[in-house]
């Protein structure tokens, strides 16, 4: 009796075992490479979702990175993890990603979360409403100049954005940032944002005003004083 009783312990510590390397292999997210950086993917449901890790030898190469909206085809909603990056001089990042996941410091603002090694880059968001998951960077987070900060009980109770003094618009609302960059006194605007799209019309350049299409001067801008840049996107109908 004693050794049927053994085995049959036996058998379901076995089982056990197997059923939870099972689980484990299922819950290992793989890891994919896109561009400059590294992602996963992640199910809630019937929905995907791409968290971005980190980036690859490529990326930790660059000064200036834009996360993507989408990575093969699956929307960018989260950054969860950390990279190496000593040139980098501004990362661009979207909408789309609503959580900076810190997991080196409880206290977010304290801390860059997702570059290591370089306190000195320019995280540039371009959020109208901030929620204390995205907030990262502390005095090095840039946002949208009509943002504004939702707290979320004691997590942070007050947040004041910084807001970026260079705003590119699609000319379709005022709300509707497309992108951003800050400048100091002195700078010039080094990287542009990818050509716009949008159906039915052809991207034709930037202007200062929203009902004018004549091209501003990239080359010859110069940051002079503490007013905002806003730029407009001009479109050709097909």
């Amino acid at each position: 009796m004693k050794t049927e009783a053994a085995r049959r312990a036996l058998a379901l510590s076995v089982a056990t075992v197997a059923v939870l390397l099972l689980l484990l292999s299922a819950c290992a997210q793989k890891a994919y490479e896109c561009g400059y950086f590294t992602y996963k993917i992640v199910r809630y449901g019937e929905t995907e979702q791409a968290f971005i890790l980190g980036l690859t030898e490529e990326g930790q190469k660059q000064e200036y990175l834009v996360v993507p909206e989408q990575v093969d085809g699956i929307k960018v909603t989260c950054i969860d993890g950390f990279a190496e990056a000593p040139k980098l001089k501004k990362i661009f990042i979207p909408k789309n990603v609503v959580s900076v996941n810190n997991r080196m410091n409880s206290v977010m603002l304290q801390r860059n979360a997702f570059i290591q090694g370089n306190t000195s880059y320019k995280a540039l968001y371009f959020h109208d409403k901030i929620g204390p998951f995205l907030i990262v960077g502390g005095e090095n987070a840039f946002f949208a100049e009509n943002a504004t900060y939702e707290a979320n009980g004691a997590l942070l109770t007050s947040f004041t954005p910084k807001k970026a003094n260079v705003c590119y618009y699609l000319n379709e609302t005022d709300k509707d940032v497309y992108f951003l960059d800050d400048l100091e006194k002195g700078e010039k605007i080094e990287f542009l944002p990818p050509d716009p799209q949008k159906d039915g019309f052809t991207f034709k350049g930037w202007s200062t005003s929203p009902s004018d299409n004549t091209p501003f001067d990239f080359a010859a801008y110069q940051k002079t004083d503490d007013s905002t840049l806003r730029l407009f996107a001009t479109w050709e109908e097909r």
